[in-house]
């Protein structure tokens, strides 16, 4: 795991301030809600999460306090192909890391999708939980992109969390929770192709997941 203190920090917020030229806004700032965009620097691109634009209460606490989660979560996960490299703060309201190149799932039709992309994606919560971290917001269809050479990667690592502190049976959950995710890729992709195991253990968290404690905070699978 790279020391977050010890990444290079490879562009200021006065680079930023040349958005007109270098900036392409996926997501404006809203009171609650980050600026998300791709910013071009040095010939490479990166995105960015600003929190700079929000009002003053969600800046100086739950927005710094999920950028500093979401680079350490990245940071202890950065030998994982997949996901993004290079995670640095910019300042201490905007983190940038990485911009992986690729399709949204949620604009893929069926055809674009094989099982080999949901085999990997697989592999890629498997390296995950070996690091002991759960990505807990896989359901969400816009989560996983359709790299240029078909493969998958995984982005939003702010909702990520440690398991070596959490309970077995707690840690199993979360872990099936995360897999059910890439399971309902399947349902939508490649159901026939699915298999009677993953469909099962589909069926079976989705049960206890509707009655466990942070069901009702959860955001809907989009």
């Amino acid at each position: 795991m790279k020391n977050r203190l010890s990444i290079q920090k490879l562009f200021k917020r006065k680079d930023l301030l040349n958005k007109n030229v270098n900036f392409f806004t996926m997501r404006p700032a809203s009171s609650w809600h980050p600026e998300v965009g791709v910013f071009s620097h040095d010939g490479k691109k990166w995105t960015v999460k600003d929190y700079s634009r929000c009002n003053w209460i969600v800046r100086n606490t739950y927005g710094r306090f999920l950028l500093r989660k979401e680079l350490n979560n990245i940071c202890s996960l950065n030998d994982v192909e997949g996901i993004p490299k290079e995670p640095f703060l910019v300042d201490e309201d905007c983190i940038a890391f990485e911009f992986i190149e690729g399709k949204r799932l949620r604009d893929c039709t069926k055809d674009e999708i094989s099982t080999e992309y949901l085999l990997e994606c697989e592999k890629i919560l498997s390296e995950i939980h070996k690091k002991g971290y759960v990505h807990l917001d896989t359901g969400a269809m816009g989560n996983w992109l359709v790299k240029p050479d078909n493969r998958p990667a995984l982005i939003d690592f702010q909702s990520a969390m440690r398991t070596n502190f959490v309970p077995k049976s707690v840690k199993r959950l979360l872990r099936a929770i995360d897999l059910r995710g890439v399971y309902k890729k399947w349902m939508v992709f490649r159901p026939d192709e699915m298999g009677t195991k993953r469909r099962i253990a589909a069926e079976k968290t989705e049960k206890v997941r509707r009655i466990w404690l942070f069901h009702p905070l959860k955001k809907k699978d989009k």
